[in-house]
């Protein structure tokens, strides 16, 4: 029953941030072609993609709180594989974005805002809730609800899939308008954007091991600790 209220208030405060930046936020694009993207250019951002992410994963744990099994098992029903395999990419994206986010902006923020009016225009709480906050609700699901990750094969697939169909969105809208997400793109070359690519992919793998093995020795703990109880009671 904690659990399920757990996911459920997560769940709000997610759905509070998307509305309050829909109807409230306007963000002082800096160039007109923002105007032609869709869904008012927040799916530019990775942080909107990490965001549904993330509402998508605490709306399927709550289904699982519901008609599935937070137990630990080896057969869980389908809403719980489901569940598993969106916490590895769950996971991985509540990890890479405020680690992007924060280093870019301690580097130099204009990477991130172009000047300081669409800083203004980003609520403290609304900025740290989707830049910061996220970890730690992600970080205290991985240690409060069991769950069986995927092969690792699948969950990387996964992974890859979602980052490339950023990647892919990013540089269509690009080609298209001539414009990118951030600031920084500009300035760079395109070999340094390729490589950056790829250092971001590799880094999103380094992350999703690291939620494997976390899990993996929760996970470990968990079932030695019911044997000792289960061995006690005999």
């Amino acid at each position: 029953m904690l659990l399920l209220v757990y996911h459920v208030l997560v769940l709000f405060v997610y759905l509070y941030a998307l509305w309050f930046d829909s109807n409230f936020v306007e963000i002082p694009y800096p160039t007109k072609e923002f105007e032609n993207v869709p869904f008012r250019a927040r799916l530019i951002f990775l942080t909107f993609w990490t965001m549904m992410v993330q509402i998508l994963y605490f709306i399927v744990a709550c289904l699982n709180d519901i008609i599935g099994t937070n137990a630990v098992t080896k057969k869980p029903p389908l809403i719980r594989k489901i569940k598993d395999h969106l916490f590895s990419l769950a996971f991985t994206t509540a990890v890479y974005v405020p680690i992007a986010f924060w280093t870019l902006y301690k580097i130099d923020k204009t990477y991130i805002f172009p000047d300081e009016e669409a800083e203004r225009q980003i609520p403290n709480w609304l900025n740290h809730l989707m830049h910061t906050s996220i970890l730690p609700f992600i970080l205290i699901e991985l240690f409060v609800s069991n769950k069986n990750y995927p092969k690792r094969k699948n969950g990387l697939t996964i992974l890859l899939c979602l980052a490339g169909a950023y990647s892919g969105y990013i540089h269509y809208l690009y080609f298209r308008y001539g414009i990118w997400p951030y600031h920084f793109l500009h300035l760079l070359s395109w070999t340094n954007k390729i490589v950056m690519t790829v250092s971001s992919a590799l880094l999103g793998v380094l992350y999703y091991m690291v939620g494997e093995k976390i899990n993996s020795l929760i996970s470990k703990n968990t079932r030695e600790q019911k044997h000792a109880n289960g061995f006690k009671s005999h």
